[in-house]
């Protein structure tokens, strides 16, 4: 049924696709993660209909509740960005929500919370996927933190480096880890070089400090889409 369901979300979204800008930088094969900024709701529906290859997202647990996720939406997303409230906004996400769950388990999302028993069932289904050679979707900002003036991507959480760390060492193998920019203004979605994190003696050190080449990949493609757009 996900199969199938991939192809009619993909193929019902074809009008609202962004352009794909650096696909040649995809490698022809997985495993692989690719990082994305969040922009709300556009950047996982951007990326789920226009990315070329299937998709594991992880998604916030949450949303893949039918009883939780029309609270979850009406706070997040329907109020603040549908402006709709009271009665109305409730409604809507009710009907949305319920949706949203329904077409997010179908599509074999990865359902992450902070709870450490979340975490854990989360870290454990994405190694097995990694491991017979998919591609996971993460959305890494940390959305309480201050977003970048100029690019408005806020720093990246570190849980996907535990991934690759957790790889490297099942494996003896590097992961690529694929920065990936969602341009809303344009409507583009821009894939940079993968980037493989290399890990020392001090594995601490190094989850901490993987981050940086992401969060700069990126940031370079925000300011590739803007030059692309000026011109």
């Amino acid at each position: 049924m996900s199969k199938l369901l991939v192809f009619l979300v993909k193929a019902a979204g074809a009008p609202l696709r962004f352009k794909l800008v650096g696909r040649e930088n995809l490698p022809e094969e997985g495993p692989a993660i690719v990082i994305a900024n969040h922009l709300g709701e556009v950047g996982p529906i951007a990326m789920m209909i226009t990315f070329p290859i299937r998709l594991y997202p992880w998604i916030i647990t949450d949303m893949m509740e039918a009883e939780k996720a029309p609270e979850y939406l009406y706070q997040d997303f329907i109020e603040p960005v549908w402006k709709l409230h009271g009665r109305l906004g409730r409604l809507t996400a009710k009907v949305v929500g319920r949706i949203a769950a329904w077409l997010l388990n179908g599509l074999d999302g990865i359902p992450v919370n902070t709870q450490v028993t979340s975490i854990r069932q989360a870290f454990t289904r994405s190694i097995q996927l990694l491991l017979d050679g998919k591609w996971l979707l993460i959305f890494p900002e940390k959305p309480l933190e201050k977003p970048d003036p100029v690019t408005g991507i806020r720093p990246l959480s570190t849980g996907y480096t535990w991934l690759c760390q957790i790889y490297h060492r099942k494996t003896g193998k590097g992961l690529p880890v694929i920065p990936t920019l969602v341009h809303a203004k344009s409507k583009q979605i821009l894939i940079g070089e993968p980037i493989e994190l290399a890990f020392t003696t001090s594995p601490r050190q190094d989850l901490i400090q993987a981050r940086y080449p992401i969060e700069e990949e990126m940031q370079k493609l925000y300011l590739k889409a803007e030059n692309r757009q000026a011109d």
